[in-house]
């Protein structure tokens, strides 16, 4: 099967990532979720890792004694993470097909947890809903977006494709979609899924081009009533 262009994009990026986001690119995300979530978890939750990558957002968890199963669409990026990070289970699966097909029980996960993956999936509200089903009355929701902000350089468009204002042309391997929303289009969503939000909070998710332009994210953690 033809692999996506965004699954092609990180088996490529896989063996740089670490070094990469911790470095030039400053991608602090997953240290911003740490530092909400850490106080609302306890040694033995479980947890769900969307999107994990090679397991920056799972590791201040899995040191706390969490159970922590990881789902990336990369192959690449799940051997990392599994090399260096002692995860309960790993999943190779692109969630844009729908978490029900994981097979997972409804209330099953303790915590949730989505840093820098729904900017790339196109429909969030349907991915919500799902992730919302598969989390314990109670539970905990963490996930980061980007934000759609007006008259924004390079961030004013609901939709565009990540190697936008990079190159020109774009290389095949940057022309996967970003999607955008506002925090009032997210709260909409959590109220309809019935997540009270705990906190939030608007950040520097990375910096972009050569002129090193700041891209805006927001980290939101909220609660399943």
């Amino acid at each position: 099967m033809k692999k996506k262009v965004i699954e092609e994009y990180n088996d490529k990026l896989a063996p740089l990532y670490d070094k990469v986001t911790k470095g030039e690119f400053k991608w602090i995300a997953p240290k911003k979720v740490a530092k909400k979530l850490l106080s609302f978890v306890k040694r033995g939750d479980l947890i769900l890792d969307l999107g994990c990558g090679t397991g920056q957002s799972a590791e201040s968890f899995i040191k706390k004694g969490c159970k922590v199963i990881g789902i990336d669409i990369s192959s690449e990026m799940l051997k990392i993470a599994g090399k260096k990070h002692k995860f309960w289970k790993l999943y190779k699966y692109d969630i844009e097909k729908g978490l029900k097909n994981l097979g997972f029980k409804r209330n099953f996960f303790d915590v949730v947890i989505v840093v820098g993956v729904l900017e790339f999936v196109k429909n969030f509200k349907k991915i919500m809903k799902e992730i919302v089903e598969l989390t314990k009355p109670g539970g905990y929701i963490a996930f980061t977006y980007e934000l759609l902000i007006k008259n924004r350089k390079l961030q004013s468009k609901r939709v565009s494709p990540l190697g936008e204002g990079l190159l020109k042309p774009i290389p095949k391997l940057l022309l996967f979609k970003v999607y955008r929303y506002t925090s009032i289009e997210i709260q909409k969503i959590l109220n309809k899924n019935k997540i009270k939000k705990i906190c939030n909070e608007k950040f520097i998710g990375y910096f972009k081009t050569k002129k090193k332009i700041p891209i805006y994210y927001q980290v939101l953690i909220g609660r399943k009533c």
